[in-house]
């Protein structure tokens, strides 16, 4: 046996230099000779190139060493690479892979992915549970929230940061075809022909929101600032605005702060991070607008003095809210998206100076073919 370990120390060598298709045929070889190596067995299920031959090779090695961390640890691997491959459309054979891979090792990125697994299966409270099992994952905290209908937790920053850069691709089809988001054209109706001088689109996406406004006359010139870079990228290469800036509209408990940029700063650097609400005091926008953003975000009163300090006087912010389902102020859903009652957008708004001037209800979007109720608001600032 002292052969097949000095074997097996050559295999792991090759790995740790690099050379992982040489490691997989000497670790073949070395199951071939001694067919009861577990860890050799291990090895083969890690470099396999498919999930179901990894898997086949991790519950080789059960058989002969069931105990083994490396072994349980290469069947929970090889379970959730499994599942990953299995998507969506196999639903419950994904969770049933999860929830063995979980039994062989206790791993909260396992558990995070059986959470989204149960989420998008409609088993909320399992689906909380398994968030819950996650330690001190921010995002994971948010999702049990959200399963749970439970509006305490803010949406992690990073997470949607993450998020939009990697939807900035397919985000204008995907708005357009499947959400039928009407959220843009209606938010811009909503000031047409204002045509002012100097305005904000907050959380400027690809730029679409910025088409809609200029389309409906409602302002001369447009600065732009999304939490995404990639929408970022996107939003300048329109040419619509004057500035675009990657930074969120308001602080919060998990977000990273960062001071307004001087206009020379943002001319040099236009890829920078800036431009955020709370650092943007006396800008003097005569409008503020935002598309399908505010249902991300859960504390409006912050987002209501922030927007005061950046705004001229008699300016106006107008943006669209989802309709609450009950009689809550502020609700959350399974869908990661905070819904807002007219009522308590108008208290926010009157702690910094705003009052009502306009309001349509309207059906914003679909979600997985259901309409989505919502507002437009129009505040004018006094």
């Amino acid at each position: 046996m002292s052969d097949a370990r000095t074997q097996f120390a050559a295999c792991e060598a090759l790995l740790n230099d690099g050379a992982v298709e040489a490691c997989a045929v000497a670790a073949e070889t070395l199951t071939k000779q001694y067919p009861k190596h577990a860890r050799a067995w291990c090895l083969r299920a890690a470099l396999a190139p498919q999930a179901d031959i990894a898997l086949k090779h991790a519950e080789r090695a059960k058989a002969l060493k069931p105990d083994l961390d490396c072994v349980r640890t290469a069947l929970a691997r090889a379970l959730v690479r499994r599942a990953v491959e299995a998507g969506k459309a196999h639903s419950e054979a994904r969770i049933s892979l999860l929830e063995r891979a979980l039994a062989e090792q206790d791993d909260p990125k396992t558990w995070y992915r059986l959470g989204r697994a149960r989420r998008e299966a409609k088993d909320l409270a399992g689906a909380a549970d398994a968030f819950e099992k996650c330690g001190d994952d921010a995002r994971a905290k948010f999702w049990a929230a959200c399963c749970r209908g439970d509006p305490s937790e803010d949406a992690p920053i990073e997470h949607l940061e993450a998020l939009y850069d990697g939807y900035a691709g397919r985000y204008d089809a995907h708005l357009s075809d499947a959400l039928r988001s009407q959220a843009p054209a209606l938010v811009a109706e909503s000031v047409r022909g204002a045509k002012a001088r100097k305005a904000l689109d907050c959380g400027c996406g690809t730029g679409l929101s910025g088409r809609a406004l200029f389309d409906a006359e409602a302002c001369l010139q447009l600065e732009g600032v999304d939490l995404s870079e990639a929408m970022c990228e996107k939003a300048r290469a329109t040419g619509l605005y004057e500035d675009v800036a990657k930074g969120e509209l308001c602080p919060g408990p998990v977000s990273r702060r960062a001071r307004m940029p001087s206009r020379r700063r943002l001319a040099s650097h236009p890829r920078r991070a800036g431009a955020f609400l709370s650092g943007a005091a006396g800008a003097n926008y005569d409008l503020l607008a935002s598309s399908d953003v505010v249902p991300y975000v859960r504390r409006l009163e912050e987002l209501f003095m922030v927007a005061a300090a950046a705004a001229a006087p008699k300016a106006s912010f107008a943006f669209s809210v989802e309709k609450p389902l009950g009689d809550g102020d502020v609700e959350i859903g399974a869908t990661g998206r905070f819904r807002h009652s007219v009522a308590y957008c108008e208290a926010c708004a009157a702690k910094s100076g705003w009052t009502l001037s306009a309001r349509r209800d309207a059906v914003l979007r679909k979600n997985c073919g259901a309409d989505v109720h919502g507002h437009v608001l129009v505040f004018q600032r006094s």
